[in-house]
């Protein structure tokens, strides 16, 4: 028998006994956690009857391609979950900073900042009262956190490229007085929108990135404390939705009108707005997701499957040296679905937290890993271009086309 390369699976060479793998009819060979009854990987292959090898970490036989052989089970320490300190009360969402060197997570009584570059466990803790939602701002330069205390911005800095300690908390300062429960900013740092806790209330505003301070008011628009919006990265239209109406629009920020109802969304229960970095397309996720072209509004379906809970999301990314637009979008409540964008988007791959149990809002690095709140208040990270390295061995890249 024709030994292939390897592929290596997540967490599965210490404890063989708690695995077991599955051949579907759809050429698709399943590594199965025995306890939680769900697939931790899924790879292409085809097999009458499968086993593992003795006490070698292997699987198989398996064909795939006019090839037959086994996969290898070793897995390195690459799958790695980030754990904030108990008093932060565990991650609901998690941000990139533009380069990707640090992660920051929204817990229940505050912010949490890692540095990723080289990763490390060592965190610094911000305190807010009643944190709702944070991002970086495009440049780079601080974080912005909303909470029931105001809308604050903290300049953040790695303390050194080599060492593995926390990141530095440089400076903070409140930019805006009352309550707010999301915020969001234009490619160029140039406009910010944010959504009134009391009110609901979406308040757009011109943003000074040289002060760090948001100016006049450009436009209001309607909506609720739930409501979550996004700004397209060339500042021209506003996406907003919230849980509990049915409720995705998109506004023109130029006049301050309603451009767009997408039904679809709406009647899918996808409120979680996030457009491409390139403008193209805009993303209404929720329940499950629909994919928008802004070149004319044309809507399409995502595959991915259905969320029970509302506070999933998705996300676009490229990686570096790359031109493909990816895509990750949260499904069956503990699922990361990866696509590459275009007139019909490729499902690629799906993955799952080795931990099991249902996972919050994605975000990815500029490297291409891509970070989750975890159920058990961990922050679950998958770096595709260490999974793309094996996977490569066997011919299956994930974009290759």
């Amino acid at each position: 028998m024709i030994r292939p390369p390897h592929v290596r699976l997540p967490t599965v060479a210490a404890c063989l006994v708690s695995h077991h793998a599955s051949a579907a009819g759809d050429g698709t060979i399943r590594l199965w956690d025995r306890t939680a009854y769900r697939p931790l990987l899924t790879l292409p292959g085809n097999a009458w009857r499968l086993y593992f090898n003795g006490n070698e970490s292997r699987v198989g036989p398996v064909t795939h391609d006019g090839r037959a052989g086994w996969y290898e089970l070793d897995w390195p320490g690459a799958l790695w979950t980030l754990n904030p300190p108990q008093k932060s009360e565990g991650a609901r969402a998690a941000a990139f900073h533009r380069h990707g060197f640090l992660l920051a997570a929204l817990t229940g009584t505050g912010a949490v900042v890692w540095k990723t570059a080289p990763p490390s466990g060592h965190s610094i803790f911000i305190p807010h009262e009643r944190p709702s939602a944070l991002t970086f701002t495009p440049d780079g330069q601080w974080l912005a956190v909303s909470s029931a205390g105001g809308l604050h911005l903290h300049a953040i800095r790695r303390d050194s490229k080599a060492k593995l300690g926390a990141p530095v908390l440089q400076g903070s300062r409140r930019i805006m007085a009352g309550a707010f429960t999301d915020v969001c900013f234009d490619g160029a740092a140039s406009r910010i929108a944010m959504v009134r806790g009391d009110t609901g209330t979406i308040e757009a505003r011109h943003y000074d990135k040289k002060a760090a301070a948001a100016g006049a008011v450009i436009h209001t628009f309607p909506g609720t404390p739930a409501t979550r919006c996004a700004i397209s990265p060339d500042g021209k239209w506003l996406a907003a939705g919230s849980p509990g109406n049915l409720d995705a629009r998109v506004f023109d920020l130029e006049t301050g009108n309603l451009l767009l109802e997408p039904h679809a969304a709406r009647e899918g229960r996808n409120w979680l707005s996030a457009f491409s970095y390139d403008n193209k397309w805009l993303i209404f996720s929720g329940r499950t997701a629909h994919l928008l072209r802004t070149e004319d509004w044309k809507t399409r379906a995502v595959d991915v499957r259905p969320n029970q809970g509302n506070g999933r999301g998705a996300v676009f990314f490229r990686t570096r040296n790359e031109n493909v637009m990816w895509l990750a979008v949260a499904g069956a409540d503990e699922e990361a679905h990866v696509f590459r964008v275009g007139e019909l988007p490729e499902k690629l791959a799906v993955l799952r937290s080795p931990q099991g149990g249902a996972i919050g809002t994605l975000a990815v690095s500029a490297h291409g890993t891509i970070a989750a709140a975890a159920p058990r208040g961990e922050v679950q990270l998958w770096p595709l271009p260490v999974v793309r390295k094996h996977l490569e061995k066997l011919g299956l890249d994930l974009d290759a086309p």
